[in-house]
């Protein structure tokens, strides 16, 4: 099992083709100014579904201060890497 969540994570930070993925982050602003209770932004942003979401995490944490929460159970953790790893289609 050790092995498995090992090899996951070896997995996840191989080289690619040496190549950085391109992507692009566009962001408009609809309504509202500085200041102002609500904001609207239209974001766009192209590339790989992994690119969008820590793009979209990124620009969260930036503008609202937002992180995750910290995880509590470590080996609920543990056993849902486990599951992933043995079940998701690389």
């Amino acid at each position: 099992m050790l092995t498995t969540l090992v090899l996951c994570a070896l997995a996840s930070f191989q080289d690619r083709g040496g190549a950085r993925e391109e992507y692009e982050v566009e962001s408009v602003g609809i309504e509202g100014e500085a200041g102002d209770w609500v904001r609207a932004t239209h974001v766009r942003i192209t590339g790989s579904s992994f690119v969008i979401g820590r793009e979209l995490a990124r620009i969260g944490s930036e503008r609202h201060g937002s992180k995750p929460a910290r995880a509590e159970a470590g080996d609920r953790i543990r056993e849902q890497r486990a599951f992933f790893a043995a079940r998701y289609p690389v």
